[in-house]
């Protein structure tokens, strides 16, 4: 079997190795995943491993004891691991079925709200089990402020509690609990989030309610006695070069239930190191991986993990220039030229897109300077300071005149954009033909208005006509036209802007679209200071719907510019961490 084993590790294709993995509990399913199909190896407590692999999808395993699983992943040519802590989680199920939602209204805040709604089935079934529950009355609606004693911000600054309706096969609702209709059978989780990462299996309180079809209702809670910490940290810079000192700072790390952090461990370049501020110096360029883990007062720890690429050091500093200094930077050189003039070069970090960035410096003096790029390969500049393109002149030798300022050395993707005819295009377009509905709608098990108006994006962005993708006589425009007015109800501000954009897309009149003006509707959601809705994610995707349709979005760039991290990067909602997704939306 080992011998197997290992012959199919080595016929493999190699896979980007990261691991996901959802839910941390003892007896309850694990899911783990990776970005690309590989081999795993799991090791309960580091004990006799068992084998498996992601080639058919995710993997699930239940543990049966507390300790700690180790996941390594295997490709042709790399491993990687990824340590889980498996905790015995307080887990009560209960069966009311003498109790059912009763049809009918309640009032709270002044506000008459239907038992018959995502809100109204937490507060029966908080009834029935005895638990506390307080809401708050916002500018958006009436939102669960705690549960039993957990509360918003109890566990970090945007912690709080958050409902998801028939998850994972539905999307995760975009209008207030007091206003989401539930029926017979509808499953409903409220989970309380720590992140914007946050899934219902993984939170550590959650209350899962089932309605029978006459309403009955049916509670499963998980409700966590121990919570471990948050590990979290920066450094600085964020792209060091060899021999720069790096600082890691953990103080955003937190304990929860007043606790207090009592050590931080460092594993940086198979060195380990100990404080919630640490220095170190890299002596070689390329990627390295720094993990901190934090423990608290009770002996609970988390871990994290984040990558920062070292640069060389060559050429950076402060140096002083009489006549000509050249320095080689590998893919081009920089020469510069001044009578007598003390420079200071800095390494940058940039990012232009649809180009590989090269290099990016600033140049500073104290006295006049010039200073010339060359190289072998074809090349383009751009001036950060004054946001211009440098001219590059070719001639089998290639160069850019420059002075003081910050730089971009760059050069462009190749075959990028794709064209529409493109095999990888054609293939991603059969495989969405694959999900054409009968209804003309778009969804992998039944048609989705969400993934219907992305669907609509993908179609016009290859260069073809939604109208004319066409199932049982019905095209995607028709499906939203005929399905538009049951989801109204259920809309939230990403939900308006995403259909504002599906619209414009297609060439269809947002303002006016089956009697609804749907760009009026997300211009009410506007607050003051330019933000709309409650959330980063939201005015970003609103800004790019109004301005899609024509209206000035200025003073909501400017909120979202002002929630900008650190890093360069943007949250989900202001005081998270930066992500990806929001980061390039």
């Amino acid at each position: 079997m080992r011998a197997i084993f290992l012959l199919l590790l080595l016929t493999a294709p190699a896979c980007a190795l990261s691991i996901q993995v959802s839910g941390d509990c003892v007896n309850q399913k694990i899911l783990i995943s990776t970005d690309q199909p590989c081999f795993l190896a799991l090791r309960m407590n580091y004990g006799v491993p068992i084998y498996a692999s992601t080639y058919d999808g995710p993997v699930t395993f239940v543990p049966k004891i507390a300790g700690d699983l180790l996941i390594t992943a295997f490709s042709e040519k790399e491993e990687a691991s990824k340590f889980v802590r498996i905790r015995e989680c307080a887990r009560s199920d209960y069966h009311i079925s003498t109790n059912i939602l009763p049809d009918g209204s309640f009032e709270e805040h002044g506000k008459k709200i239907s038992w018959r709604t995502a809100y109204g089935a937490l507060k029966k079934t908080c009834e029935i089990l005895g638990y506390s529950c307080y809401s708050k009355l916002t500018d958006w609606g009436i939102f669960v402020d705690c549960i039993r004693g957990i509360c918003t911000g109890s566990l970090g600054k945007t912690s709080g509690w958050m409902y998801w309706v028939n998850y994972p096969n539905k999307p995760m609702p975009g209008i207030s609990a007091t206003e989401y209709r539930v029926y017979p059978n509808d499953r409903v989780i409220w989970y309380f989030s720590r992140s914007m990462d946050e899934k219902p299996e993984s939170s550590p309180y959650s209350i899962e309610i089932t309605l029978g079809p006459n309403y009955e209702i049916y509670a499963n809670t998980k409700w966590e006695t121990k919570v471990p910490p948050v590990a979290d940290f920066e450094f600085s810079p964020s792209i060091p070069y060899v021999g720069q000192e790096v600082v890691f700072n953990a103080s955003s790390s937190f304990a929860f239930g007043g606790k207090r952090i009592v050590e931080y461990l460092w594993q940086i370049d198979g060195n380990e190191l100990k404080g919630m501020v640490v220095a170190y110096k890299f002596e070689k360029e390329g990627e390295y991986e720094a993990k901190l883990t934090v423990f608290d007062e009770e002996g609970l720890y988390n871990s994290v993990t984040k990558t920062l690429k070292v640069v060389k050091a060559e050429g950076y500093g402060n140096f002083t220039v009489e006549g000509e200094k050249t320095i080689d930077f590998g893919f081009f050189v920089l020469r510069i030229r001044a009578e007598k003039a003390e420079v200071s070069l800095k390494n940058e970090s940039c990012r232009v897109p649809n180009h590989d960035v090269r290099g990016c410096f600033s140049l500073r003096s104290n006295a006049p300077v010039s200073a010339v790029l060359e190289s072998n390969e074809s090349f383009k500049v751009l001036d950060l300071s004054r946001d211009r393109w440098v001219h590059v002149k070719g001639n089998g030798n290639f160069t850019a005149n420059i002075s003081a300022g910050s730089f971009a050395v760059l050069t462009p993707w190749k075959d990028f954009p794709l064209s529409e005819k493109d095999e990888r295009i054609m293939r991603a377009l059969k495989y969405l033909r694959s999900l054409h509905r009968d209804d003309g709608g778009f969804g992998e098990e039944s048609s989705l208005f969400s993934a219907t108006c992305w669907a609509i994006m993908a179609i016009v962005s290859a260069n073809e006509r939604p109208e004319d993708w066409k199932k049982n006589g019905k095209s995607p425009l028709d499906y939203l036209r005929e399905n538009i007015r049951e989801e109204m109800p259920k809309m939230g501000t990403a939900d308006i802007a995403r259909t504002i954009l599906a619209l414009v897309y297609a060439g269809e009149d947002p303002r006016n679209f089956e009697g609804y003006d749907l760009v009026e509707m997300l211009r009410g959601k506007t607050r003051e200071n330019g933000q709309i809705g409650d959330y980063v994610y939201t005015t970003i995707w609103a800004a790019m719907a109004l301005k899609s349709a024509g209206e000035d979005v200025s003073k909501s760039v400017e909120w979202i510019k002002s929630v900008q991290n650190p890093d360069g990067g943007f949250p989900w909602v202001e005081g998270e961490k930066s992500d990806c997704d929001d980061t390039s939306a």
